[in-house]
């Protein structure tokens, strides 16, 4: 009979089996979307990484299985079973991830809160009962495998199998090393190892001593030379500026010698009507990265800048633009939540934000996917929000535009008409064979660019007739290269467009220099504070140094880059670039040659550690901006603060508790009269989420309760300003006007309701009681008979109307 320990062993060679079948599929999907792979070398590459990775994890839970068993006979195996089983969930959870991505997953896992982790899972695939029963059946597979394998393995041969394996494919790996490249390696090992990196990357970077002598690294007198101003023609207005930022778009997909082209024909056409840099490069892998970089020219924090909760004082375009008269505004049509953008947006003065709570009856979200998520809005309901938001004004104005639709799982009105033109396209392509193949297998995502680009046309098209056309200049990049695409190389993910188009253009021009997010802050205050009388910060503390507008191949920038959240891997040195611990020379069009020089490469890595001490140096000790430096306050937004006695307070009170468990006990609290408290934690709430609704609806009905009417009226205009379609903030708002006689605000606050599209009887039974208070018995009366009518059996409607009946 086989001991215990020939089981497990049989166990281990189980799921190593399963892992390389798992990662023969995946290698089979990423291959169909265009991914060349070398299959003789990609299933040893791949056996011998999952063998490597099942036998560690084989080790590490050989411990608690030797723990239990020898409490109790069986009990280690069946542990070892359920621990086996959800390491091949896991992995075959990852490998889907880098099918869809391109990426793999490591550290930035732990930078996405819980809501936009689901919501991300959501948009790629079908969770339905149907997707997961092909998990379920590879569990059984697992488990028959094993079975099979324990019948006829004895202990001698399974030792023997695992030392054997071990040895093989050690020196496999050690004779190709590339072995170890993204598309190989195994996914869980790679989670494994990037998680440890980063922890220890977070207890290496101490900077403490190193800037003990120089408080704001990055203060300077703001001296950056106006370099837009030479191409743009003066005006005696401050002029508009609108910003779009499509998700998604690389340089790959549009402009000249783009290796994806012709899915951009507007954004192509408008480029030569612009000025326009052909390498131009974003500072992330993802959105999380772009608002703070373009904006603000901000260091990245250890998970991206937005994640962090207390960020540092900073300057931004939107503060400055802001104190300088500018109407500022803000859309997209997903939530603006997602990577805490709202955050971002309210900490710098931004209080007119459209997002998916924001477009009301007249607009058409995304359709579900199979899984019932929706992003929200798609960019062409997007654009024509804002044309229809924008007012006939003399203030000049800031928009800044999101987009949407380049986003999986890339669905969009008329997507099966955009695909219809994606074909005729390839029919006429002069692309390569091998490009057209992968066009064919992601003709969703060229579908999404030919609609956006069919959006942004339509939107330029709509501001051209407004009066204020002559006086904006609109500025459009890429967050980043879309994903889904095989990349040709490491620095590509970064390559995005930028363009300024304006009819204050003297002249088109054509930039073959490297710049990046972080020069457009820079450049733009300086464009405006020379040519249009900005008031600006004599001092600023801008990352980048401003836009460079040498027409021929240059570059003499200094940019990390974070690849995703948690992993600044990444350096661009003049014309190289450092990634995974590869020297690779930049050439034009921003192509990569790998080189050897050893002295450079060291260089580099040395540069990239030491941005890493200074990147969280300047965000951990709040050392980018000092208080003392805001004018006068015109700069500085002042969020919700405790004071440490609040703080100690709100510690004691949430003592770790998650936020759907934290608002449930602030409205205990709160119907339990403990209303300081209950506001103490709704305020907790509102510094991490601002757009959480029902904290600022409860924190307004715990003021109204205390009789601090007009505080608690503003918490509820509020909610009614974020989010137009919520009903509840309505009907708190009527319940206030009520308990503090001003019942004749209310008829208003009903007439708002419905034309925000709110069909709620209880908003019409509040009025009725209004118009009661107001002696406008005859306007109840109708009220609550049409009410009686639709709901007979409401017995509270009934006796109100009898109440009404006998006053009259």
């Amino acid at each position: 009979m086989l001991t215990n320990h020939a089981k497990y062993l049989s166990l281990v060679l189980s799921m190593t089996i399963i892992f390389w079948i798992t990662s023969m599929v995946g290698l089979l999907d990423v291959q169909s979307k265009g991914l060349a792979i070398d299959f003789p070398l990609a299933i040893l590459h791949s056996f011998s990484n999952d063998f490597l990775a099942a036998s560690f994890l084989g080790l590490v839970i050989l411990i608690p299985y030797l723990l239990l068993n020898y409490f109790k006979s069986g009990w280690g195996l069946k542990f070892t079973k359920v621990i086996f089983g959800m390491a091949i969930l896991i992995e075959v959870a990852l490998i889907k991830y880098f099918s869809e991505t391109f990426l793999l997953l490591g550290s930035d896992l732990l930078g996405y809160s819980l809501g936009d982790t689901i919501a991300t899972i959501k948009s790629l695939e079908d969770l339905s009962f149907w997707y997961l029963v092909p998990i379920f059946a590879l569990l059984a597979f697992f488990i028959g495998l094993y079975s099979l394998l324990r019948k006829f393995i004895t202990k001698k041969y399974a030792i023997g199998s695992v030392l054997v394996g071990l040895v093989v494919c050690c020196s496999f790996k050690l004779v190709f090393a590339h072995g170890a490249s993204d598309t190989y390696r195994n996914k869980i090992e790679f989670l494994a190892t990037d998680i440890r990196r980063a922890t220890l990357n977070d207890d290496s970077e101490n900077s403490g001593k190193v800037f003990s002598e120089q408080e704001y690294p990055l203060l300077r007198e703001a001296t950056h030379q106006d370099v837009l101003g030479p191409f743009l023609r003066k005006g005696e207005e401050k002029p508009n500026i609108v910003f779009i930022v499509a998700e998604g778009l690389g340089r790959d997909f549009t402009g000249t010698h783009a290796q994806y082209g012709g899915f951009t024909p507007f954004l192509d056409s408008l480029s030569k009507k612009s000025l326009s840099w052909d390498n131009f490069l974003c500072t992330s892998g993802r959105s999380f990265g772009a608002m703070p970089s373009i904006f603000a020219s901000l260091p990245y924090g250890s998970e991206g800048f937005m994640e962090m909760q207390n960020p540092p004082l900073h300057l931004s375009i939107f503060s400055i633009l802001k104190a300088n008269g500018y109407e500022v505004s803000y859309f997209e049509g997903s939530q603006s939540s997602f990577d805490r953008k709202i955050n971002f947006l309210e900490s710098q003065g931004v209080t007119n934000v459209v997002d998916m709570g924001n477009f009301g009856p007249d607009y058409h979200k995304i359709e579900e996917n199979a899984a019932g998520f929706s992003w929200g809005y798609p960019d062409g309901e997007i654009f024509r929000k804002v044309l229809g938001s924008l007012g006939e004004t003399s203030q000049p104005r800031l928009d800044v535009i999101f987009t949407v639709s380049g986003h999986e799982p890339f669905l969009f009105p008329g997507s099966d008409r955009y695909e219809k033109r994606v074909d005729s396209l390839l029919l006429n392509s002069k692309l390569s064979e091998s490009k057209k193949s992968v066009i064919q297998a992601n003709k969703p995502v060229f579908a999404s660019l030919l609609y956006t680009d069919e959006a942004l046309r339509k939107f330029i098209t709509g501001y051209e007739k407004r009066s204020d056309f002559h006086k904006t200049i609109f500025i459009i990049t890429g967050d980043h290269r879309l994903i889904p695409i095989p990349h040709k190389d490491a620095l590509c993910r970064f390559h995005v467009p930028f363009l300024i188009y304006s009819p204050m253009i003297k002249r088109p021009q054509t930039f073959s220099s490297i710049s990046s997010h972080l020069d457009v802050a820079p450049s733009l205050i300086a464009f405006l504070k020379k040519n249009h009388q900005l008031n600006s910060p004599k001092h600023v503390s801008w990352l980048g140094t401003g836009i460079d507008t040498t027409r021929n191949f240059h570059s003499d920038r200094e940019i990390p880059f974070m690849k995703f959240k948690g992993s600044i891997s990444d350096f661009l040195y003049k014309d190289y670039f450092y990634s995974e611990d590869q020297l690779f020379r930049i050439s034009e069009k921003l192509n990569l040659s790998p080189i050897r020089d050893d002295s450079l490469a060291n260089n580099m890595a040395k540069s990239l550690a030491d941005f890493k001490i200074l990147n969280k140096f300047l965000t951990d000790h709040d050392r980018i901006y000092p208080d003392s430096l805001f004018d006068t306050g015109s700069f500085r937004y002042k969020p919700i603060l405790f004071t440490d006695e609040e703080q100690r307070m709100v510690d004691a009170l949430i003592a770790g508790l998650p936020n759907a468990e934290c608002f449930e006990k602030a409205r205990n609290l709160a119907w339990n009269e403990k209303r300081i408290e209950a506001r103490l934690i709704c305020d907790h709430l509102l510094r991490i989420v601002p757009n959480h609704y029902d904290a600022r609806i409860l924190k307004g009905r715990t003021l109204a309760w205390d009789g601090q009417y007009e505080p608690a009226e503003v918490e509820f205009l509020d909610v009614m300003r974020r989010i137009p379609t919520y009903d509840d903030a309505y009907m708190a708002l009527l319940d206030l006007y009520w308990w503090s006689g001003q019942a004749e605000k209310s008829p208003g606050v009903v007439e708002k309701a419905k034309a925000s599209g709110i069909d709620n009887p209880e908003l019409e039974f509040k009025l009725a009681r209004a118009y009661k208070t107001m002696d406008k018995t005859e306007e109840a009366l109708l009220i609550m008979d049409n009410l009686v009518n639709k709901y007979p059996d409401a017995s509270a409607y009934r006796e109100f109307k009898e109440g009404l009946q006998s006053i009259n």
